[in-house]
Parts: structure tokens; sequence; C-alpha cells
């Protein structure tokens, strides 16, 4: 299977493996079901918006709870009340629907937080692009091609 996410892999000379999924899927939980994975190694990527409209996009493992307040101590200054962004608007900055969103190939002046949880995992595992597949590989790699800032986001690592 191709996709954006594996072409942009391919390019860049790293190693990983699809991980196909029997039906679409869009949801952390279908993700350990079908990949057959550990929920710590699936990667989520929430797009979050200010009262202002501005975005981030914000990644985590799949068993904590983000800290949306911890959040915003990483951003400039005036950033305040973060929710999370409507699908169009996802669809929109991405090119990916909701729940199929990698970390990866993001507009370059989205900025991108990593929960540091993510480089505790030996190997990770992200959306391909398309909700028929999962893409599996080194969270050092992920972090390196992503460019992302690591952050302590979630409750778990801020109250570590």
């Amino acid at each position: 299977m191709e996709t954006r996410v594996t072409r942009f892999l391919d390019s860049a000379g790293v190693s990983y493996k699809i991980l196909p999924h029997q039906t679409p899927l869009f949801t952390v939980a279908d993700a350990v079901i079908q990949r057959c994975v550990p929920l710590n190694e699936v990667v989520k990527c929430i797009l979050l918006r200010d009262k202002k409209g501005r975005l981030v996009m914000i990644c985590a493992t799949g068993e904590v709870q983000l800290d949306l307040q911890a959040v915003r101590q990483y951003l400039p200054e005036g950033y305040k009340r973060m929710s999370f962004a409507k699908p169009e608007t996802i669809t929109e900055l991405t090119g990916y629907v909701k729940g199929s969103v990698p970390p990866l190939d993001l507009p370059s002046d989205l900025p991108l937080f990593f929960d540091e949880g993510i480089l505790a995992r030996e190997q990770v595992n992200i959306s391909s692009g398309d909700p028929n597949a999962g893409v599996e590989l080194a969270p050092q790699e992920l972090l390196r091609l992503s460019g992302a800032v690591i952050a302590k986001l979630s409750k778990e690592a801020a109250d570590a």
C-alpha cells in the first residue's frame, strides 16, 4: 500500500512496516484492535485551536490524557482557551480526515509538539494517512522527520 506518508518515508530512506486494517478506522481504540499493538505504541495527533484561531498539533501515545494547560506553556504568550479543531479545519490544513492524521508531512508553519512518552517506546505506530493502514517505525526516526518539539504534555508526564 502506498500513501503520502509512505512516499515521504521512502524518500527519507526510513525503515517502516505497514499495518493494514480490516476496515477503515479513525480511533486509537480501533487501531489497537486492528493493528494488534499495545495502546502505548499508538500515536494520536490532535489539532488544537486557540480563541484567535491559531493552530497547534500535539501528539502523544494512546494511553495518556493530554493536559491542555501544559500545552500552553510551550507556546508563545497570548495563546488562550485551547480547544479541539473542527474536522473541516483538520482536513483543510493537513489534507487528511480526522482520525487519520499522521505527525509527518504537515505544513511547515504548524507548531508540532510530541509528548515525551513517545520517545520512551521501542517502536510507535502512526496513521499512514489512509484509514485503511497504519505505519510502524522507530520513535527516533519519527522525531527526526517531523521536527517536533518534545514536551511534557500528558497529565502522567506533567505529574511525574
